[in-house]
């Protein structure tokens, strides 16, 4: 079974472009039980994230910065770390951070035998670094295709899904494609990074989309391989 993960993004230090990336590492690791993000939303610096979170589930929590606490987003993801550490019914953590502030937070969630999945930019300190079991550069994420190995991981779902959903043809609509995957894989757009099914399509390489972007078919090279 994959364990169960509390994921506690600082949405004041990390840009709200690496959400689709980020969201498909941590999927790798475990189930994503808690997904909250924290930041002061009430202005225009974060809109961004509030759109993204819509996109991806993610709960937001509301801190404003005009109160004369500048950490008062962090306080309160230390806080929300430590009642959720003290629930027992996680096995691990993803902190997205590039705060020095977290190190000894990651620290503690890992003496009480829980993993620490840490996610920041590449001037993060080693010192957080080094307190979490595994630490991830959210700029190579950004760059990096989602490709394992020599096949995309959502090739054989959207493989199986087309030939059950394709016309005489091969042609399969997109939209139903889309319903019988939610069904198969609720969390298909986080696992493989992306908010828009045509995206993960396009970027498996697998499939060929007509001209209104309405419909995919398996591409007649990969038809091959798959008999093979």
């Amino acid at each position: 079974m994959a364990q169960r993960l509390a994921v506690l993004i600082d949405g004041e230090n990390i840009g709200a472009e690496h959400a689709a990336a980020l969201l498909a590492e941590i999927a790798l690791r475990g189930e994503i039980a808690v997904r909250r993000l924290y930041g002061d939303f009430s202005g225009a610096r974060l809109q961004q994230w509030t759109i993204a979170a819509k996109e991806y589930g993610l709960e937001l929590h509301q801190h404003n910065a005009n109160g004369g606490c500048k950490n008062a987003s962090d306080i309160a993801l230390v806080i929300d770390a430590m009642d959720l550490l003290h629930k027992r019914q996680y096995q691990g953590f993803g902190i997205v951070s590039s705060d020095s502030d977290f190190t000894r937070l990651a620290a503690r969630i890992r003496e009480e035998g829980c993993s620490v999945f840490g996610f920041g930019r590449r001037n993060t300190p080693q010192s957080f670094r080094l307190a979490c079991t595994e630490f991830v550069c959210t700029d190579d994420l950004a760059s990096a295709p989602r490709v394992f190995g020599k096949r995309h991981a959502a090739t054989p779902l959207l493989t199986d899904v087309v030939r059950l959903l394709a016309d005489a043809k091969g042609w399969a609509p997109l939209s139903e494609v889309g319903q019988q995957l939610l069904t198969r894989k609720p969390n298909y757009k986080i696992a493989f990074g992306h908010a828009k099914l045509i995206a993960i399509v396009r970027e498996t390489l697998a499939f060929d989309v007509n001209h209104e972007g309405t419909h995919i078919r398996l591409k007649p090279e990969q038809k091959v391989r798959l008999a093979g």
